[in-house]
């Protein structure tokens, strides 16, 4: 092929990439990201706050029978609380509140925001088979992409590996979370942060500094 043909082909291909593309999000940290929050709009995936790792999940665990599963600690428990407490402190709008059927993220969620309501799509894929797995994540990425109710902000309280698997990023440390920013064309991460984070700049909030 003539290179000025390829070159120009090249061009062409890129332009067009660049339309079908969705324009990158701005990446937030700290108590801008915190700050944007408080006009709503986005999907806060939160993973379950800390666990008893002397407990291990069955194989395959009983949905309904928290025996069967690793379960959150004391201080996994009053992170929950404090979690909570944090949206409050800093006026962040939480509609919807969904979460996994395991026990540790249904507990997160119920201390964090009061309930909740299972959500198939954030079932722990680890656990499924690949085609399962394939299904569930193709379903969160639709949720993703939905907006909340008007001026509040959608909590959705899930396993590292769901995350990982939609986004390719994921809560790193337990009580961590990601900010999705839903759109025509599915959804942007604006942003992460840690349990430690959001609790430090709540308490600047409240403060008077924040």
């Amino acid at each position: 092929m003539n290179r000025n043909i390829f070159l120009a082909c090249a061009l062409a291909l890129g332009a067009i990439a660049n339309v079908l593309a969705p324009a990158a999000a701005q990446q937030l940290k700290g108590a801008a990201l915190f700050t944007a929050l408080e006009k709503g709009g986005y999907t806060i995936y939160l993973r379950h706050s800390i666990t008893d790792l002397s407990q291990n999940d069955s194989n395959p665990i009983v949905v309904g029978d928290c025996t069967t599963q690793r379960n959150l600690s004391e201080k996994g428990r009053a992170q929950a609380r404090a979690i909570g407490k944090a949206f409050k402190a800093m006026h962040i709008p939480v509609g919807r509140v969904m979460s996994s059927p395991y026990c540790r993220t249904s507990e997160t969620a119920t201390l964090a925001f009061g309930s909740t309501k299972p959500f198939a799509p954030l079932y722990y894929s680890f656990r499924l088979p690949k085609a399962e797995a394939s299904k569930v994540a193709a379903e969160l990425r639709q949720a993703l992409s939905r907006p909340p109710a008007h001026g509040t902000n959608t909590v959705m309280v899930g396993h590292v590996s769901n995350a990982r698997d939609v986004a390719g990023v994921w809560p790193k440390t337990e009580g961590g979370g990601i900010v999705f920013s839903p759109g025509a064309n599915g959804f942007q991460v604006i942003g992460t942060f840690s349990a430690a984070e959001l609790l430090e700049v709540a308490g600047q909030s409240r403060a008077g500094s924040y």
